[in-house]
């Protein structure tokens, strides 16, 4: 195991003012969403941003782009409130600049406040099993730029379910990002592959871990009762392997928040 130490970073970030109009959404509608519905779904239509049955701390997730594991502090009920977001854009803006828009509706509407840390912590590398560097049978190449195959399997197509994931187009950031949601800590990915891939793995799941809610997974499969776990399924199934480190990670720390006013 590779030990880092790492000297703790504080910094603000980027104040963004209700003045910058590209910044933030023309409207936006949040209610909180009724209790006992499983999942939560984002969509982004031209100039959109449609989130149902999500936590804020799921939010936070997508809005920041990071994984689970690098949110830290804030109320228990950033974890288990949902809600249902509808804010529409002046203009069709792409989603690559949604992004900064988001964080803009949270900061409005839901008073967040946050900074970076480099903090310490328990992480899985993301590896390849075989010194060979060969992938295993269920992780083939997916040409997300072949046309043809794009359109018989449309690209970043995912089934995330109990001990079960189909993806198609995914690339390894992506698949280590979902990895962490299943196992509970930070994944980099170390695995030295590029372009997207076919992924097909099943398990036998453990426990639900603390973020199993967050993630909006929905059954979509049951494992089977003698399958293995998600480590050896990594190594059978795809050819990979999650090494346990210690490395400074990039950490979303909130100093405030408070639940939204509905309207």
């Amino acid at each position: 195991m590779r030990n880092v130490l790492a000297t703790l970073v504080v910094f603000a970030l980027p104040v963004v003012t209700l003045a910058q109009a590209s910044q933030s959404f023309e409207v936006a509608s949040v209610k909180r969403h009724k209790p006992g519905d499983p999942g939560g779904v984002t969509n982004l239509p031209p100039g959109r941003y449609i989130a149902t049955n999500l936590t804020v701390r799921s939010i936070i997730q997508r809005a920041y782009q990071v994984q689970y594991v690098q949110i830290a502090g804030g109320p228990s009920w950033i974890e288990t409130d949902r809600f249902d977001i509808d804010a529409k854009a002046p203009t069709a803006v792409p989603q690559d600049q949604m992004l900064p828009m988001i964080q803009s509706l949270l900061a409005e509407r839901f008073h967040l406040a946050l900074h970076h840390e480099q903090r310490p912590t328990s992480i899985y590398a993301l590896i390849m099993a075989h010194r060979e560097g060969k992938p295993g049978p269920q992780l083939r190449p997916f040409d997300c730029t072949d046309q043809a195959v794009a359109k018989a399997h449309p690209c970043n197509l995912a089934q995330v379910g109990i001990g079960h994931v189909s993806e198609k187009g995914v690339t390894m950031s992506r698949l280590a990002s979902g990895l962490a949601a299943l196992t509970g800590r930070f994944v980099v990915d170390h695995t030295g592959l590029n372009g997207t891939y076919d992924v097909e793995l099943t398990w036998t799941p453990e426990p639900a871990p603390p973020n199993a809610a967050a993630t909006g997974a929905t059954p979509a499969s049951a494992a089977e009762p003698s399958g293995p776990s998600i480590f050896a399924a990594l190594q059978e199934q795809l050819g990979l392997k999650l090494e346990s480190r210690k490395e400074p990670v990039d950490t979303l720390v909130i100093d405030s928040i408070q639940a939204p006013s509905e309207n």
